[in-house]
């Protein structure tokens, strides 16, 4: 076992030792694409007044801190969380307001409310409570998203995306991320943090990269790994290269390296 592993591993070297050549091309964009958008807070800082008065008097009168809250709103179901919680009005004011897309070129306005472009989605999970706005979870047509890249976003510092915080909170987590994706587990994401700082406004910029490789220099037969149920790119190699010897030696062991390989 441990020969054919050393044999596998000389192979690959050989098999990765050709020079090769990346040619990498930029291309002007006409439109821009705009992302989806998580505002999160944490749980128990949306918990509304006349829920925190009756957690006190549970709890003759003391006031409980941040961890005690979280604890005991999370013994609730979560119907009774969305509705012990701010809601999104109360919090956002109905303020949100994105640049005019494709779809809306008719419109006058340059700006257009959140929730007209795509339904803006609350989750919750055991210790965030998340705002989702331009997601497009629902096969909602591209073109709601997408903005003609005018001089407008080159010469000027243009909102693609404004929003009003208009209570209060120690602080929130911005999530930029792609509009088909869920806010299932915000550990995992990049977060923008932010605390609160009254009449500040605060500025993000995000950064798309779209690369379109060229096929790689070998035959593995590999590239639509995750469709073969393979875990991983390196997993499918790997399962290439042995099925490639097993095949070429007849399933044995080799005792020498393949020069054709």
């Amino acid at each position: 076992m441990a020969m054919c592993s050393y044999q596998v591993y000389k192979i690959s070297v050989l098999y990765f030792s050709y020079t090769t050549t990346t040619s990498v091309s930029y291309q002007k964009v006409s439109t821009i694409s705009m992302p989806g958008i998580s505002i999160c807070f944490n749980k128990e800082s949306l918990l509304r007044e006349e829920y925190r008065r009756i957690l006190s008097e549970d709890n003759n009168g003391s006031q409980l801190n941040a961890s005690e809250l979280l604890e005991q709103i999370n013994l609730w179901p979560i119907n009774k969380q969305h509705s012990a919680l701010y809601s999104m009005s109360d919090i956002f004011n109905n303020s949100c307001r994105a640049s005019k897309p494709i779809a809306f070129a008719n419109s006058t306005d340059q700006h257009i409310p959140c929730h007209v472009i795509a339904p803006i989605r609350q989750s919750i999970n055991y210790f965030k409570c998340c705002f989702t706005f331009l997601s497009q979870l629902d096969d909602e047509p591209t073109d709601r998203y997408l903005i003609y890249d005018d001089l407008a976003f080159k010469d000027y510092l243009t909102d693609l995306f404004h929003i009003d915080v208009s209570a209060t909170f120690n602080s929130m987590d911005l999530i930029i991320h792609s509009r088909d994706e869920r806010m299932a587990n915000t550990y995992k994401k990049r977060i923008m943090k932010f605390e609160y700082r009254p009449n500040t406004v605060f500025y993000a910029e995000y950064l798309v990269t779209r690369v379109s490789s060229l096929p790689p220099p070998y035959a593995t037969r590999c590239y639509d790994y995750k469709a073969s149920g393979h875990k991983s790119r390196q997993n499918c190699i790997q399962r290439c290269r042995v099925d490639h010897m097993s095949a070429e030696l007849g399933g044995g062991c080799p005792a020498t390296i393949s020069p054709r390989i």
